[in-house]
């Protein structure tokens, strides 16, 4: 299995071309959720799919007439009209729903799954910082709990644009609760057995997110596989038309169909998932640790063969893959200096660790009577120690 790769706002239509799905490919993308500028015109779809069939690629429709569906009757006849295509992955259904949208969409999810049981209804979910009252409906726990136990899914997908422009309680740089609804998506994902798709912010938006640096991307995806993220998708690919007053900054490809900056620091991350994250798409996530300063007796267990870890600020993803071998990702905390860590690790473990760096498996290396290993992180980088 391959880790999905994804994005949202694809070629507008006037773009679509085998050459820019090729250009799509060549970035490391597995599949394309069509949230696009032109609402899903369904000649513009069969087009797309076809490009997207040919690049290897799969493809999430978005299709007018499905996400303002009025008659649920007509579910059936809007969605197979593209379900047996090669490339489909599944259908977009909502972004962002209220509470008070749950038992419509997951009327429609039902007969979904009913039509094509294989297939993906696609709802992307709120992050903590939405209005309790005018959106989630009430705390961020309550909205996930009724989101799952009134809509069938099979993956939790989820934004949170972490990279806000300068405030004074923002001091690192980062919203004061992109971690907790980390932790609170990866938790509920565990709880239900679906595994979660996360956003990668790549936009500047009004005075409110700033354009993320190279390193910023980089520490976006690394901390979520560090939480157990089995999806990752960037907002955006092509750079979104302004609209209901927000002005987008540039993306990947921006509005006149030129690369920019970030096209190339999106492909050289994902080039780097391609192996490791067939690897860490079979492992489960068992904890998260923050390591800042003593780690405490849990933590301990979770990093054995690990006796003592020293050094700057990190935070770590246990994981266990399907035959129960333990994986440890760790992540540079800050996307703005170095870090350099020591692991002292127990004598008869020492042969059986390897690392990944730059998406290449390594084996590692120590001094004969040496116990301490050590990891120097860049700015954002993210390491994966396995135990084969």
């Amino acid at each position: 299995m391959t880790l999905p790769i994804g994005f949202w706002v694809s070629p507008p239509k006037h773009e679509l071309s085998l050459a820019r799905f090729q250009e799509i490919r060549d970035a490391g993308f597995t599949h394309i959720n069509d949230f696009n500028n032109w609402e899903g015109e369904t000649d513009g779809i069969r087009v797309s799919m076809d490009y997207a069939w040919q690049c290897g690629l799969k493809y999430i429709v978005n299709d007018a007439r499905v996400t303002k569906l009025e008659d649920e009757e007509q579910l059936a006849q809007f969605v197979q009209e593209f379900s047996d295509h090669p490339a489909y992955l599944g259908h977009y259904l909502y972004d962002e729903p209220g509470v008070a949208m749950f038992d419509r969409l997951g009327s429609i999810a039902e007969r979904y799954y009913k039509i094509v049981p294989s297939g993906m209804a696609y709802i992307n979910l709120y992050p903590t910082y939405a209005s309790p009252s005018t959106q989630l409906g009430d705390t961020y726990p309550n909205y996930l709990d009724k989101y799952c136990r009134k809509v069938k899914l099979t993956v939790l997908s989820y934004d949170h644009y972490p990279l806000w422009v300068a405030q004074p309680e923002q001091a690192t740089g980062i919203s004061a609760d992109y971690f907790d609804n980390l932790q609170q998506i990866r938790n509920k994902s565990l709880e239900i057995g679906i595994p979660f798709w996360v956003f990668i912010q790549t936009v500047a938006i009004d005075n409110f997110l700033r354009a993320p640096t190279a390193e910023e991307l980089l520490w976006q995806v690394n901390m979520s596989l560090a939480y157990g993220a089995k999806g990752i998708q960037y907002f955006t690919y092509w750079t979104p038309s302004d609209a209901n007053g927000e002005v987008f900054g540039e993306a990947m490809i921006d509005r006149q169909g030129n690369r920019t900056e970030r096209y190339e620091e999106v492909r050289r991350i994902n080039q780097q998932l391609k192996d490791m994250g067939a690897v860490l798409i079979n492992c489960k996530s068992v904890d998260v640790i923050h390591k800042d300063g003593h780690l405490s007796k849990d933590s301990r267990i979770a990093l054995n063969p690990f006796l003592e870890i020293e050094g700057d600020p990190i935070v770590i993803g246990c994981l266990e893959d399907n035959l129960g071998f333990r994986k440890w990702m760790i992540v540079n905390k800050s996307f703005q200096q170095s870090a350099t860590i020591r692991l002292n690790v127990e004598a008869n473990c020492l042969q059986s660790l390897s690392v990944w760096r730059n998406g290449v498996r390594h084996r590692l290396h120590h001094a004969d009577g040496e116990q301490w290993i050590r990891l120097d992180l860049m700015p954002g980088e993210g390491q994966l120690l396995e135990s084969l």
